[in-house]
């Protein structure tokens, strides 16, 4: 087939055209799926915490009179060992005073009574503590009820904060498994729609490509975006010398022909190769205008988010595909 002229020229700048749509759209798509994968990850469920054991008001009764049994019987425990020490000790100083007194007795009575004497205050601190063990005890055991009422309302109030903390993360899970299924939803629907259309702008360029024009090495963006350059520059008017321009520049280190190096560079290309420039220029506003949509609505539904973004995903360059079909059919 023999392609000349302005027809070449159309025919070189529609790929380029296309090249363009297609990568735009590719990183449209990327865009909304990061999207849509940090709202998932946000809309993740909540672990909802154990219940607390229902005791009731048996439950702390019980819980407060065992408690008291527990703190009384410790504290009388202690109590009555302290008794029984203070026993054996007045007792032995007992016997030994009283060991002293009889001796003293027989050689002095002044001694022996004095001795007699010393003895009386550890008896009498026995008889002092006798009465009031009981009621010792006995105020202990209050204490512990008391002690164990309050540890029991104490548990109950966190129990109600707790089933109310519960509550409230059991519903931001429903909203959520309902803002999820919305998402879901609307993921479905516009990735469906931008991937059908990118399939359909891919389908178009490997038709162009198959006319068999464009020698294989050649058949992608930053090539076909400088042959375009110099057809529309007059620099060329066949392939072949495109061909050759492209290869003696690339060597010259005056293009770059890596996409992720030509993205890096961007500002120091916008001269040298205005057509790669501009594509990379276009894929970034669009993801620009799908995030503004997004945000504007960042309140509303997930549906209408969604639908916001796919509607600024420059789908005017996308419209252009049947005129790029019609052309095809033209040349062929």
């Amino acid at each position: 087939m023999e392609v000349q002229g302005n027809d070449l020229q159309n025919y070189v700048k529609s790929i380029y055209c296309l090249e363009k749509s297609v990568l735009v759209q590719q990183n449209a798509i990327r865009a909304l799926e990061g999207y849509v994968s940090s709202e998932r990850k946000k809309l993740a469920p909540t672990d909802v915490p154990n219940d607390y054991s229902e005791s009731g008001l048996a439950g702390n009764i019980s819980g407060g009179i065992f408690s008291a049994l527990l703190f009384g019987a410790t504290s009388a425990a202690g109590i009555i060992a302290l008794a029984f020490i203070v026993t054996i000790f007045a007792s032995f100083i007992s016997s030994i005073f009283s060991g002293y007194a009889f001796v003293a007795l027989i050689f002095s009575p002044d001694l022996g009574g004095y001795c007699s004497y010393l003895v009386k205050p550890f008896f009498g601190l026995i008889n002092v503590i006798k009465p009031f063990l009981p009621l010792a005890i006995t105020a202990l055991i209050g204490i512990g009820f008391l002690f164990g009422m309050s540890e029991r309302s104490n548990e109950k109030s966190e129990k109600i904060e707790a089933d109310n903390r519960k509550k409230t993360i059991i519903e931001n899970n429903r909203q959520k498994t309902l803002l999820l299924e919305d998402l879901n939803a609307s993921e479905a629907k516009n990735l469906n729609k931008m991937r059908a259309k990118l399939q359909e702008s891919e389908s178009l360029l490997n038709d162009f490509y198959s006319v068999g024009l464009i020698y294989p090495k050649y058949r992608s963006l930053i090539p076909m975006a400088s042959i375009s350059e110099y057809f529309e520059a007059g620099r060329c008017s066949t392939l072949g010398e495109a061909y050759n321009i492209f290869e003696m520049e690339r060597k010259l280190g005056t293009i770059i022909d890596k996409l992720d190096i030509v993205i890096d560079k961007l500002d120091e290309i916008s001269s040298q190769q205005r057509l790669v420039y501009e594509a990379v220029e276009a894929s970034d506003k669009t993801i620009q205008n799908m995030s503004q949509a997004v945000n504007r609505l960042s309140n509303s539904a997930y549906s209408i988010q969604l639908d916001a973004a796919y509607a600024a995903s420059n789908t005017q360059i996308i419209a252009r595909n049947s005129e790029y079909q019609r052309f095809l059919t033209m040349i062929r």
